[in-house]
């Protein structure tokens, strides 16, 4: 929301969800073993026969309902399967589903050896997070009934409405009607054969699994696409990063809150385009370096930040070792003349990075850079470390001189010599500035001479730059509010 919109709140305040809410950090980092996946094999659709792992779905729902009839509970027990945007395939979901227990209803009655082995095999899955559960003899006997209770429905534009006071048990089959502003009932087995959202609010909404479930949570058997499940752990340790954000920003107006937002998953875009009122930006740090493009304009501001790189690398001098030192010999390599040595301090705490950053002057879009790497690195968890790289320990007196565009493009010294392969370090005499990382999120930070400053020497030939290397695992898009 806009800031200059009147419904803008003037404050937020995280509230507490209280003990029998399930939500993202239940499912996705507390019991992950509620969690099933529908395995990729699986998503060829093809509408000749209900896939395996629907089946199971299936089989698990009745015998939750079946736990239901015996224990005589007068409570509503649903499951939902979020199928497609594409109403054809709803069809096909829901003759699939009534296929299905229709034969089933029937097989049971039967005593059918087959039936009987494949639930009891659910059965036994659902104990393994189900301690108390009855046994399978006393849920075996109740299914031939629930098989005859359950209410299959249809929810898109132009199916049925749902009554929940008529039925205990039901499915619900659709997809976008679901998604939002729709509440289930009593819901244990979600089944989601959809693809990963493409923003973080749709992957949320879809999410109708949350809520006041731990009551029941032991029968709740939740069935993703593996990208889909993945992209929901990682959505949960994003909105815990804002959750935090928000509660360090307590007590403080909103409207002096810099949004910033943090998309793991492969997700570009904060939310639908059209929902959003804010003006935001996109930094990617999935290209693996994030660096600094812009001069400061002041010579003042030049020589604050030579002071504060100095006096940041004689804070660590105890521990700044050679880069040589450190980083293994079957990947690094710099067998230069007559140069300075690059110093690396190892393990550093993440704060001290930020603190760092945050404090040097700096122009145009490096505002948002910074302000992306700080909300990144605060993102990480507690026990994460931060290498901290001085390139050539800040000298530049080797230097003939940098242009600020060429700057603002690369600031990496490269390969040398360059025409050698990339995998025979052999013949190499330095394996270039990018190589200097370790497995840790590395901070490289270096002086220029700079020949086209907008000042003059002294303050124009050691010019302070930085540039931050980010972790494959850790790589992310995090989207920035553009101030007025």
């Amino acid at each position: 929301m806009a800031i200059a919109d009147q419904l803008n709140p003037d404050y937020a305040k995280v509230l507490t969800t209280g003990d029998s809410y399930t939500g993202g950090e239940f499912f996705f980092e507390e019991k992950t073993n509620l969690l099933r996946d529908i395995p990729d094999i699986e998503e060829e659709f093809d509408d000749d026969e209900a896939p395996e792992s629907l089946q199971e779905a299936v089989r698990s729902f009745l015998l939750v309902c079946a736990v239901a009839e015996a224990e005589e509970a007068l409570v509503n027990r649903s499951m939902l399967i979020q199928a497609s945007q594409y109403r054809d395939r709803h069809d096909i979901y829901a003759e699939w589903v009534q296929g299905l227990i229709s034969s089933w209803q029937a097989l049971v009655a039967d005593n059918e050896s087959t039936t009987r082995e494949s639930f009891e095999m659910t059965w036994k899955d659902l104990s393994k997070t189900w301690p108390d559960i009855p046994t399978f003899e006393e849920l075996w006997s109740h299914l031939e009934d629930v098989c005859g209770d359950v209410r299959l429905v249809v929810v898109n534009s132009g199916g049925e409405e749902v009554d929940w006071g008529a039925k205990r048990f039901w499915i619900l089959v659709g997809g976008q009607k679901l998604d939002r502003g729709f509440t289930v009932e009593g819901l244990v087995t979600t089944y989601m054969p959809r693809p990963k959202a493409l923003t973080p609010d749709t992957l949320q909404q879809r999410a109708r699994f949350f809520g006041y479930r731990r009551s029941y949570a032991t029968g709740i058997r939740i069935y993703l696409q593996p990208e889909v499940r993945i992209a929901y752990g990682e959505y949960v340790k994003d909105e815990g990063v804002l959750h935090r954000a928000l509660r360090e920003h307590s007590g403080r107006p909103l409207s002096e809150w810099r949004r910033s937002f943090l998309l793991s998953g492969g997700m570009k875009q904060l939310v639908r385009s059209n929902v959003i009122g804010r003006s935001t930006v996109n930094l990617d740090f999935k290209e693996g370096w994030v660096q600094q493009r812009n001069l400061p304009k002041t010579s003042t501001q030049s020589s604050s930040n030579l002071e504060l790189a100095e006096a940041f690398m004689w804070e660590l001098g105890g521990e700044l070792k050679d880069v040589r030192q450190v980083l293994p010999e079957s990947r690094f390599k710099d067998e230069r003349m007559n140069r300075p040595i690059t110093t690396f301090a190892a393990g550093r705490n993440s704060e001290d990075v930020v603190r760092f950053l945050l404090s040097l002057s700096v122009e145009g879009n490096d505002h948002l850079t910074v302000t992306a790497i700080c909300a990144w690195l605060s993102s990480l968890p507690e026990e994460q470390e931060v290498d901290v790289v001085f390139i050539d320990s800040l000298d530049s007196q080797s230097q003939t001189g940098r242009t600020a565009s060429g700057l603002a493009t690369n600031v990496f010294t490269g390969r040398s010599p360059a025409k050698v392969g990339s995998e025979d370090i052999s013949k190499l005499t330095y394996t270039g500035d990018r190589s200097v990382h370790a497995g840790n999120p590395t901070l490289h930070v270096r002086a220029f001479k700079v020949t086209d400053a907008p000042f003059s020497a002294p303050e124009s030939d050691r010019v302070v730059w930085f540039a931050v290397w980010v972790p494959s695992d850790h790589r992310k898009n995090v989207v920035l509010e553009v101030l007025p």
